[in-house]
């Protein structure tokens, strides 16, 4: 009986982290590769065929496209078309010419989305990914939005108010002052 029991331990105990990784999951999914805006090259992994609404999947910088599998298989159950994206300098990612520019990579994949006829795209990033998402919005966003106008990005990674104990503080208290004093634009 103990050979027995020890012979069963290892498939027991592999067993979860097999159906954690997806390994008994559908189909493989469908590899895929797009440009970027600044001619990096991203490579993602599609998930069903989809209807009018696409989700790309922006991946922590401890992971990569295929950490999102459980999920991106579960969505597509649900008539999502998906795109989990590896960022630049993640597998076969390259950069364009801005090394860092992680927020091109998801508005490429937004695009791609697009043109495969997504009415609708969602962006689900985590840690890494969830920055470059708020990036890509609020850069997409400024597209958008009518003169005058003007986006200001400070560098550093200070967090929340702590950027007031860097460099950038005088830079930043100016632009909002500047912004506050400036004459309210009409409502359209």
């Amino acid at each position: 009986m103990k050979n027995y029991l020890a012979s069963r331990w290892p498939v027991a105990a592999m067993l979860p982290c097999l159906l954690a990784s997806g390994t008994f999951g559908g189909e493989p999914p469908r590899q895929i590769s797009f440009a970027t805006a600044d001619g990096g090259t991203v490579f993602a992994d599609v998930y069903g065929e989809g209807g009018r609404d696409g989700v790309v999947l922006a991946h922590g910088s401890a992971f990569n496209r295929e950490s999102w599998r459980p999920l991106a298989e579960q969505l597509a159950g649900k008539g999502y078309r998906v795109l989990a994206i590896d960022f630049r300098g993640w597998g076969k990612s390259t950069a364009g010419s801005t090394k860092d520019a992680l927020f091109e990579d998801v508005l490429a994949a937004v695009r791609t989305l697009r043109r495969g006829g997504a009415a609708r795209v969602s962006v689900i990033g985590g840690s890494m990914g969830g920055g470059a998402a708020a990036e890509a919005t609020a850069r997409a966003l400024y597209e958008k939005a009518p003169e005058p106008k003007r986006l200001v990005l400070l560098p550093g990674t200070a967090h929340a108010q702590h950027i007031f104990r860097t460099d950038q503080a005088g830079r930043l208290t100016a632009t909002i002052i500047e912004f506050l004093s400036s004459p309210a634009t009409p409502a359209r």
